[in-house]
């Protein structure tokens, strides 16, 4: 159940596993990393893993290690866990988990082809390792590499096409890649397959929101809260109504909806920096900066913290605010901090987040008259998303300001056939369609 993504009912089996033989130190373990990365649970995952530390003296050192690499994560020391990997690696450098946690850790570092390398041997071992098919899938397209990405999640699927996951996995990739309706289509072969999860009802309202069908979207994400089992979880279904309100222009609804997750969370990094981006645009620039300052003490106590985090880590830390920072500066007319900032973004974001940010360094690149950088970056996106909703409106925009009219009116009609189930009260898809009229008249 576990390797199915099926944790709900992974929990009760595992529970059963140890008042069946209260001596199975594995049980504890995985019911302690449900506890901690399903439930959110972290009190409880501690208790589990002090359970299986308690029955150390009868079991193998290789659980051992694999039981002390759960407990480091779960304090949050990440130092000590990538150090007890790379024990276990050492020791046992021909198993699974080895293989895996190198593959991990080739991961955090962006070396994705190495970590490629690893499902590979892997796959070796055990040809019809599934999970290997779908990790090779998602580092394949932050790779760019599109074609093999789709390969490899096909792969998924044909191996467990019985699961929800593999419809899933291969749903998002179709839906990065901007074939929504395909997309659709898988997450509603999973959704059919196991009804109740989370991220599944997530990815199809993410689906909807992206072709404009804000209700479909809503409606999902109340789905994905009814089957919430974290406080985390009902603050990314909160975070994505912020994001749909924000896309299509609606900031009001956005920081209303956002001041939500502030209110239960002070600290949610994610939120306050939804927030300082969102005053900004609105103009109140001391109210951003009020928000910026509250994003680099919070962000300073993290990487000095007494438990370690990684370097990777703090680096990623260290780029939060320039969000923030760059529409302060778009808006005071700063034009070199404003497109530092969002390059930054840019260049250290991976797919398919690399695609708003380049589009925000897009418009930073339009809004002070670099017409030529701004084109080339919104035609890089469509390079990599050609229905990119967002990408297309900004393109359309910026050929109008080119006096191109028959440029402006294809990327009009594109961005019309991504939203062509759009709702009618959308008004980025009224405006268009206005645009697209007055360019046909002349």
């Amino acid at each position: 159940m576990i390797h199915k993504l099926y944790n709900k009912e992974a929990i009760p089996e595992f529970e059963n596993a140890v008042r069946l033989d209260s001596n199975f130190a594995m049980a504890y373990n995985y019911l302690a990393i449900l506890n901690y990365e399903y439930l959110g649970d972290k009190n409880e995952a501690q208790r589990l893993i002090d359970k299986a530390k308690r029955l150390f003296p009868k079991i193998k050192e290789k659980e051992r290690i694999l039981i002390a690499i759960n407990e480091a994560m779960i304090k949050g020391n990440l130092a000590q866990m990538i150090s007890l990997r790379d024990t276990f690696t050492a020791k046992y450098p021909n198993c699974l988990e080895a293989h895996e946690f190198m593959a991990a850790k080739y991961q955090e570092s962006r070396d994705y082809e190495k970590a490629i390398s690893e499902y590979q041997k892997i796959l070796k071992i055990d040809p019809n390792y599934a999970n290997a098919y779908n990790m090779m899938a998602y580092l394949n397209y932050y790779l760019r590499n599109y074609d093999l990405a789709l390969d490899n999640v096909k792969k998924y699927v044909m191996i467990a096409d019985d699961q929800a996951n593999p419809h899933d996995s291969y749903g998002e990739l179709l839906m990065n890649l901007g074939k929504y309706d395909e997309a659709i289509e898988q997450f509603n072969r999973a959704n059919k397959i196991k009804p109740d999860l989370y991220f599944v009802q997530m990815h199809l309202a993410s689906a909807y929101y992206q072709t404009g069908r804000i209700r479909d979207a809503l409606g999902y994400i109340e789905r994905a809260r009814d089957n919430a089992v974290s406080q985390a979880n009902i603050d990314n279904c909160d975070l994505s109504i912020v994001g749909l309100y924000w896309e299509y222009g609606e900031l009001d609804k956005a920081l209303a909806w956002n001041d939500k997750i502030l209110q239960r969370n002070p600290d949610n990094l994610r939120a306050i920096n939804n927030r300082g981006a969102i005053l900004a645009m609105k103009g109140d620039l001391q109210g951003a900066r009020i928000e910026l300052n509250r994003m680099k003490e919070l962000i300073r106590k993290k990487q000095n913290a007494e438990t370690p985090i990684s370097d990777n880590m703090k680096e990623d830390y260290s780029l939060w605010c320039n969000q923030i920072i760059g529409f302060i500066a778009m808006k005071e007319g700063e034009q070199e901090a404003a497109i530092t900032a969002f390059k930054a973004l840019a260049d250290s974001s991976n797919m398919p987040g690399k695609l708003w940010q380049r589009a925000f360094l897009g418009l930073a690149y339009m809004n002070f008259g670099n017409y030529a950088k701004a084109r080339d970056i919104f035609l890089l996106n469509l390079q990599d998303n050609p229905n990119h909703n967002l990408t297309l409106r900004m393109l359309a925009e910026l050929y109008g300001k080119l006096k191109q009219p028959e440029n402006q009116k294809e990327a009009l009609l594109r961005f019309l056939s991504v939203m062509s189930g759009a709702d009618d009260d959308l008004k980025v898809v009224r405006e268009a369609r206005a645009q697209l009229d007055k360019l046909l008249r002349t």
